[in-house]
């Protein structure tokens, strides 16, 4: 799976990762290694389901977001967490799909679709 580490600006900076996303009943774990030539990118998230409000996908963008508390750990020379109120993920076409069952069916939660 593809994604980027955050959400397109005007001055857009795009990278290339890969992300292992781990979907059980009582958390989102997402594993983010950057690919491209920068370093210290490379993170964890976790997402608890309990403390997650809910998960937006935008076809358009091909985009989750999920919106609640989110743990954020970055690993390598860049060590240190934060808590965030949400993340984005973008994710490559023709994953969504499967993505998107697997989020339903194990948390329980109604996919909210957008698009923008």
């Amino acid at each position: 799976m593809l994604t980027y580490n955050q959400r397109p600006s005007a001055r857009a900076h795009y990278e290339i990762v890969q992300a292992e996303i781990g979907i059980e009943p009582d958390v989102v774990t997402i594993i983010y290694r950057q690919i491209s030539s920068l370093n210290g990118g490379n993170a964890v998230y976790k997402i608890p389901i309990g403390q997650l409000n809910s998960i937006e996908f935008s076809d358009q963008l091909c985009c989750i977001h999920f919106i609640g508390s989110v743990t954020v750990t970055y690993t390598g020379s860049n060590l240190r967490s934060e808590n965030k109120s949400g993340c984005y993920f973008y994710v490559e076409k023709g994953y969504e799909k499967e993505i998107l069952s697997e989020l339903t069916r194990t948390c329980g939660k109604d996919i909210i679709y957008r698009n923008r």
